[in-house]
């Protein structure tokens, strides 16, 4: 966030100290899509079904997220963290909040999940983000006459790097240690 006003300041304050006071738990973030849940990897969300804070884990930026919002930028924020194929998806959704009747609230396209191994599920989510652009790459590869613009090349080497550098965090996390027989 390049300028924080004194109200965002305020929400961000509380939000925090909701999180440290164990009042609200991290969770995963993603978007509905017609080709089903798409969860973004790098990306954390301190927040509730009201709004809350994500943050880029990949990139170091927070966005003060609510389910109204419906604006380029939230959709910018997501795409940072997504593959190709994953932006092209969120390129044809809209982010505009809904109202479901049967449970009398606002739903948002903007999931937060739950996860018991945050950790492990990130490294996970960055694993296959990784295989895809490692695919792309193999692809271009072997078809050398297919043209990459250099910001393309550039997204998926980011991507890639991201990606190691999220997983270098967290070796074990998505397999813990197994237990070994002393006999």
């Amino acid at each position: 966030m390049p300028h924080i006003t004194p109200d965002a300041e305020i929400t961000l304050k509380k939000i925090v100290e909701s999180w440290m006071d164990g009042l609200i738990e991290e969770k995963l973030v993603g978007f509905i899509c017609p080709e089903g849940h798409i969860m973004a990897a790098g990306v954390v969300a301190i927040a509730r079904p009201s709004g809350g804070l994500l943050i880029s884990l990949a990139r170091g930026t927070l966005y003060l997220w609510n389910p109204s919002d419906n604006t380029e930028a939230l959709k910018t924020f997501i795409a940072a963290h997504l593959s190709l194929q994953q932006q092209a998806w969120l390129e044809s959704v809209d982010l505009t909040a809904k109202i479901d009747e049967k449970a009398c609230k606002i739903t948002s396209p903007v999931l937060l999940i739950d996860s018991t191994n945050i950790w492990g599920d990130l490294k996970i989510l960055e694993s296959e983000k990784l295989s895809e652009h490692l695919g792309y790459h193999s692809l271009v590869a072997d078809h050398s006459e297919r043209n990459l613009t250099d910001g393309i090349a550039a997204q998926r080497l980011l991507a890639a790097s991201n990606a190691l550098s999220l997983l270098a965090f967290f070796p074990r996390a998505a397999h813990p240690p197994v237990a070994q027989s002393c006999c």
